[in-house]
């Protein structure tokens, strides 16, 4: 039986959300349930949740917003799981980007949602505490906080995931199947969604570092670049 994890849905669709809401308490989870982007701050203003899923398309501010707006503004550490029918990868890049931990495309399964939920909560409370140093590589888990010399990097949850796995194992190269494991603990989705993490960190990265941190070892897997962090 899975621990109870306390849930915030934000979702407009009232029979969608019911739902979701009947079958995660049949789950033993504790869930509150909003329809707005406001309604929903008011909530992590005062409670904390194990996780938040995020629809998309809310009226007045859109999830994409809303993620950016408790990540940089009222420094909201929760998991996040968008839900939505929005399944290009420009709308995944944007979603990853916002700071969003996984993406759930719909319509779903509500049992692959509650294996989501609980891999994105394991992996959350999963994070070593000590700090790591590599060079001039930086990386704080326990505040998910990462540094490149004296610069703070600015990464979502998932590219800090990613980098202190690279970080872990360095000088080894991790295999793409390695990092799906670490990331989705044996769960993965079926879309590609390493190379957008992939992308996004190295963004990242860039800005504090003209060239690649994150080397790509064709047919292998990913390593950083020795040369680039020393």
């Amino acid at each position: 039986m899975s621990n109870k994890i306390r849930i915030l849905l934000v979702e407009d669709n009232i029979d969608l959300a019911e739902n979701i809401s009947i079958f995660m308490q049949t789950c033993l989870h504790e869930i509150d349930h909003v329809s707005s982007a406001l309604q929903a701050i008011d909530l992590i203003k005062t409670f904390r949740y194990d996780v938040l899923l995020l629809d998309v398309m809310l009226p007045g501010m859109d999830g994409f917003t809303l993620a950016r707006t408790l990540r940089n503004k009222f420094n909201c550490s929760s998991p996040i799981l968008f839900l939505t029918a929005r399944d290009s990868m420009s709308d995944k890049v944007e979603g990853y980007s916002s700071g969003a931990d996984d993406y759930l495309v719909k319509p779903f399964d509500l049992q692959e949602l509650e294996l989501k939920i609980n891999a994105i909560v394991n992996r959350a409370n999963g994070v070593l505490n000590e700090h790591l140093i590599l060079e001039k590589l930086h990386l704080q888990p326990q505040s998910r906080r990462a540094f490149f010399d004296t610069q703070e990097l600015t990464l979502t949850q998932m590219g800090f995931c990613i980098l202190h796995t690279l970080v872990l194992a360095h000088p080894k190269i991790v295999s793409r199947a390695e990092l799906e494991e670490t990331i989705w603990q044996g769960n993965p989705p079926e879309s590609d969604s390493i190379r957008s993490h992939i992308y996004i960190l190295r963004q990242a990265l860039k800005t504090v570092h003209n060239d690649s941190i994150i080397e790509t070892i064709h047919g292998l897997g990913f390593r950083l670049n020795a040369n680039n962090i020393s």
